[in-house]
């Protein structure tokens, strides 16, 4: 990135992968075994990910993650096709309503304040579940993917693209995000 921040593009062709839209630059993931994988980066209280995405398909069990921890099934950012999923290390999958277009750029940001309450706002709208409690760490490390018993997580993989990811350690308001 531009902030001297590196990732690894893992089971992916650059030249390929890379796609252009609107002039901008955009990492496109297949669905079954491209990912990018980063340092890990551990939120214990306050943060907030902010990205763009273009979500293709929903997947054969209906749910597609968009960010993941290399190794722990708990820790994910993902969407059915009505819902928009956050899991931490400790705290539960937190389900919020609303989820994105299939084959539309969207902007998803996820944010939790000192107070443990998480909110999801889908292209600048908060989601009408509201806040939710979500205590306990949240690892993540890994881009399209993350990691499920059985070892594989194709059904899951993210099939689309994703721009412009960005983590703070601080809750963002509605009028940032």
């Amino acid at each position: 990135s531009g902030r001297g921040k590196h990732a690894t593009l893992n089971n992916m062709d650059p030249p390929t992968d890379w796609v252009r839209s609107q002039g901008l630059y955009s990492l496109d993931l297949d669905g079954t075994s491209d990912n990018v994988s980063f340092p890990t980066i551990t939120f214990t209280g306050p943060f907030a990910v902010s990205l763009w995405c273009l979500k293709r398909t929903n997947g054969s069990l209906n749910e597609r993650e968009v960010i993941g921890h290399t190794t722990d099934a708990n820790v994910f950012v993902g969407f059915t096709s009505t819902t928009t999923l956050v899991s931490g290390s400790s705290s539960g999958t937190k389900t919020f309503s609303g989820s994105i277009t299939n084959n539309t750029i969207n902007h998803l940001t996820v944010t939790r304040d000192g107070g443990n309450t998480a909110r999801v706002f889908i292209n600048g709208k908060e989601s009408s579940t509201g806040g939710l409690s979500m205590t306990g760490n949240l690892p993540m490390n890994l881009l399209g993917q993350y990691l499920n018993g059985s070892s594989g997580n194709a059904p899951y993989s993210w099939d689309g693209w994703i721009d412009d990811v960005a983590f703070y350690n601080r809750a963002l308001s509605a009028g940032v995000s």
